[in-house]
C-alpha cells in the first residue's frame, strides 16, 4: 500500500513538473516573439534584410580608377536593403567609421547626388535631408557592422540567386511606400521607380541580371581584363544603373552610375537590353573608356565596347546595318583633304570605323593590349595632342606593324614629329593596309 502511494505521489510529481516546464517555455517564447516583433523592421517582407549587417570592405573608387587607367569612377558602396524618408531622423550604430549614402546618384534630378554622411563608431543620428535608398560605403580594409535602430524602411530588393519572381511581387505589393527598388546581379546594381518596377513587374528578372553581368563581363574582357597581372584584374567594385526622372539627356554616363531617362529605361531595364541594348552598352562603355581618349573621340571609343556587346549577343554590326562604310566612310576617305576630328559630315560611327578596321586586321587581341599597356604604363597625358599621339604609337607597338599609310589616309591632324616617331620605332607595314578593310 505505502509503495502504491508512493508511485501515484512519484508520477503526479513528474506530471506537475513537465505541465509547469511547458508553461515557463510557452512564456519564454511568447516574450521572444513580442521582442521580436518590437524590433522588426517598418515594412517587413519575407525577404527583409536583418537591422544589423555585415559590410565587406571595398576598394576606393579613386584608387581603382587610377589603377585602371579609367575616365570615370565605379560604384564603391553596398545597398543596404532600407531606405529613409525626407526630414526623418535615422538612427545607426557602428563598430566601424563607414559612410552612408542616401539617396541615388542621379535618381533625382532635383538632388542629384546623395547625401553622403561619415558616421562614427557608435552610435549615430542622422538628419534626413531628402531620402532616399540607403548605401554603405565601408572605407576600410576590414568588414564594418551596422545596426539600423530606426528611421529606415524596407524597400523592394531583388537579389539574384536568392529572390523569385514570386517573391518581387509579393515585396512590391507589400511595400507600396517606398519610391524606389533595387535589383541586383554579381556586378550590376539596378535602381528605378515602383512605377517603373509595377510596368516591368512581368519581365524576367534574372535573365535581365544576367544579362547586364554578361555585358559587364564582357566588356571588361575587351579591354583586357584577364587577371594576369595585378593591374589587369577585375575590379570587385559594382556597376549601378539607374533610371532618372530628368528626361534630358536621353541617357548619359558620369562616375558611380550610368542613368537613363523614363524613355531610355525600357532599354536597360527589360529583355531589350539583349537586342536593342545599344544604348546602356554604350553607356556602360564610358565607363572603360581610359584616360587616352581625347575629347572628339568620347562618344567613338566608347562604341568598341558596344560592338564586343553586339558581337556576343550574335548581332549584325551596326556599322553593316546602318551602311555606315558606305554613306560615312568611304565618301571620307576619298576626300583630297581629311581631318578625322573636324569633318562634318564623318560623324560618330564613321570615326568608329577607324577603330574597327584595327580589330578587323588585328582581332580582339589589339584592343586587350592596347588597354593593358595603357595601364601598365599610366603616361601624363597633359592634352588632345599628347593624347593622339600616345594612341598612334601605341597602337603600332601593340600590333607591332607602322601604321603610318592607315593614320595618313585618315587624316590624323598630329604633327609630322609623331610619324617621325612611328618611323623610329623600326617595325614592318601590315602585310594588307587596314584602311582597305571592310565588314
Amino acid at each position: 500500500m505505502n509503495i502504491h502511494s508512493t508511485h501515484i505521489r512519484n508520477a503526479c510529481f513528474r506530471g506537475n513538473f513537465l505541465f509547469f516546464s511547458l508553461l515557463v517555455l510557452s512564456f519564454l517564447f511568447f516574450l521572444a516573439f513580442c521582442k521580436e516583433k518590437e524590433n522588426a523592421p517598418d515594412n517587413p517582407s519575407e525577404t527583409s534584410l536583418p537591422l544589423e549587417q555585415t559590410f565587406a570592405p571595398l576598394l576606393s573608387a579613386g584608387a581603382e580608377k587610377d589603377r585602371l587607367f579609367n575616365r570615370m569612377h565605379h560604384s564603391d558602396f553596398w545597398f543596404s536593403g532600407f531606405y529613409a524618408k525626407a526630414n526623418d531622423t535615422l538612427k545607426v550604430e557602428t563598430t566601424g567609421a563607414p559612410s552612408l549614402l542616401i539617396g541615388t546618384y542621379s535618381r533625382y534630378k532635383a538632388t542629384g547626388d546623395p547625401q553622403v554622411v561619415k558616421l562614427k563608431a557608435g552610435k549615430n543620428a542622422v538628419a534626413v535631408k531628402f531620402g532616399g535608398l540607403i548605401y554603405v560605403r565601408p572605407e576600410t580594409s576590414a568588414s564594418v557592422n551596422v545596426k539600423f535602430v530606426s528611421g529606415q524602411k524596407n524597400a523592394p530588393y531583388f537579389k539574384l540567386g536568392k529572390t523569385t519572381e514570386a517573391d518581387w511581387i509579393k515585396q512590391l505589393d507589400a511595400l507600396a511606400e517606398a519610391p524606389d527598388v533595387l535589383l541586383e546581379g554579381k556586378l550590376v546594381m539596378m535602381v528605378m521607380s515602383r512605377q517603373r518596377a509595377i510596368e516591368y513587374k512581368d519581365e524576367d528578372h534574372a535573365a535581365i541580371l544576367n544579362a547586364a553581368d554578361s555585358i559587364l563581363s564582357w566588356e571588361a574582357e575587351i579591354a583586357g581584363l584577364d587577371g594576369s597581372k595585378p593591374e589587369h584584374r577585375r575590379s570587385p567594385l559594382r556597376f549601378l544603373m539607374t533610371e532618372t526622372d530628368g528626361t534630358s539627356p536621353y541617357m548619359y554616363a558620369t562616375s558611380y552610375r550610368t542613368a537613363y531617362s523614363p524613355d531610355g529605361c525600357p532599354f536597360a531595364f527589360t529583355k531589350k537590353i539583349m537586342s536593342e541594348g545599344w544604348g546602356p552598352w554604350h553607356e556602360i562603355g564610358h565607363q572603360h573608356q581610359q584616360n587616352w581618349t581625347w575629347n572628339e573621340v568620347i562618344e567613338v571609343t566608347v562604341n568598341i565596347f558596344s560592338l564586343q556587346a553586339e558581337r556576343k549577343f550574335g548581332l549584325t554590326s551596326r556599322l553593316k546595318r546602318e551602311k555606315v562604310w558606305a554613306k560615312n566612310m568611304d565618301p571620307y576617305l576619298a576626300k583630297p583633304v581629311r581631318n578625322y576630328n573636324t569633318d562634318p559630315n564623318l560623324g560618330a560611327f564613321g570615326r568608329l570605323c577607324l577603330f574597327q578596321q584595327l580589330r578587323l586586321a588585328f582581332g580582339d587581341s589589339f584592343f586587350k593590349k592596347l588597354h593593358q599597356k595603357a595601364r601598365e604604363e599610366k603616361p601624363p597625358l597633359p592634352n588632345d595632342a599628347a593624347r593622339m599621339r600616345y594612341f598612334m604609337l601605341t597602337a603600332c607597338k601593340v600590333s607591332e606593324k607602322n601604321l603610318t599609310v592607315f593614320f595618313q589616309r585618315w587624316g590624323m591632324p598630329v604633327p609630322q614629329s609623331v610619324y617621325d616617331e612611328i618611323a623610329a620605332l623600326n617595325l614592318p607595314s601590315p602585310a594588307a593596309e587596314p584602311s582597305a578593310l571592310r565588314e
